[in-house]
């Protein structure tokens, strides 16, 4: 039965093992752990072996691609099902594994280890009447890709393993100069890590901070440590991310809420305050839902206001 499935090694094997003579691999990229699987899994009744692929030096250049490593396992195979038959088109993009058996797999899977082992990847696992019209569309791929005969692909590797000291200093270059970017909230420092830090500074501040949160005191505050450092965390991740670093002063049921005047008289306009409101029915504040008085220069606004209405 078909089915959509996050690929795995069981089902790369599965479909393996189904070929009954005839083996097509259809993957851009290549690597050897998965060849690897691929011959381990290969039964002896099969004759014929197919791979269509990418032959392109910056594919190995950048390592997402073996040649090398398929030369390998043509040689090794190639005592049992003869000389394995190699397809090339740089516009190959189809990710299809299929015998002539009941099974077979097409999806955004290559065949390499990252396909399927450790990317996200989705592929549908094709069974029963399904598994020939897969075949039959390989088959209208075919006349898209070029025959690459042995002597070529030999070439080719040799080419590419000539330039081995430049793909090292390609990959290094790489890694050190173009990292992949991390995307999305950053880490920031770990709590015992920050402690750490502050323990280096000889001042009377960070002794005080340092001995509550190990509890030198014998205080048991150090919990007070920690909710200031998640809590400025917090205002920094939010900064980061465009958010809030605040909490919005809520609104409070049956309660209307206008802007404290900004010219400090009963008239003139007024505008809103993120963190302090005062309502018509009252002269308390609240800030952020903390209720507390009001000050002296705001009850004599408050006051001139009510004469003069």
């Amino acid at each position: 039965m078909s089915a959509w499935a996050e690929p795995g090694v069981a089902h790369l094997e599965d479909v393996v093992r189904s070929a009954e003579g005839r083996l097509l691999l259809c993957s851009p990229y290549i690597s050897t752990p998965a060849l690897d699987i691929v011959a381990a899994a290969l039964p002896p009744a099969v004759r014929t072996v197919e791979v269509w692929t990418r032959l392109e030096a910056r594919d190995w250049l950048t390592g997402v691609s073996d040649p090398e490593g398929l030369l390998d396992f043509m040689r090794q195979i190639e005592d049992r099902v003869g000389q394995v038959a190699v397809r090339h088109s740089e516009r190959l993009h189809a990710k299809v594994i299929v015998s002539d058996g009941p099974r077979g797999l097409a999806g955004s899977a290559n065949l390499t280890m990252g396909g399927f082992v450790h990317n996200v990847e989705a592929v549908r696992i094709v069974a029963g009447d399904e598994t020939p019209r897969l075949r039959a569309l390989a088959e209208g791929m075919r006349q898209r890709l070029r025959a690459v005969s042995r002597e070529q692909f030999e070439e080719f590797v040799a080419g590419c393993t000539a330039h081995l000291d430049s793909r090292e200093a390609l990959l290094d270059l790489i890694r050190t100069e173009m990292p992949t970017p991390r995307f999305g909230p950053q880490a920031l420092m770990p709590y015992a890590r920050f402690l750490e830090y502050v323990e280096r500074y000889d001042s009377e501040v960070a002794g005080q901070v340092v001995a509550i949160a190990r509890n030198r005191d014998g205080n048991n505050n150090t919990g007070k440590v920690k909710q200031a450092f998640f809590g400025v965390s917090g205002s920094f991740r939010s900064t980061r991310t465009g958010g809030r670093s605040r909490r919005a002063c809520p609104t409070t049921a049956g309660s209307t809420w206008r802007a404290r005047r900004s010219s400090g008289t009963g008239g003139g306009s007024s505008t809103t305050s993120p963190t302090r409101r005062t309502r018509t029915t009252g002269t308390r504040y609240r800030r952020c839902g903390a209720t507390s008085r009001p000050r002296p220069a705001a009850r004599a606004r408050a006051a001139a206001a009510a004469t003069t209405s």
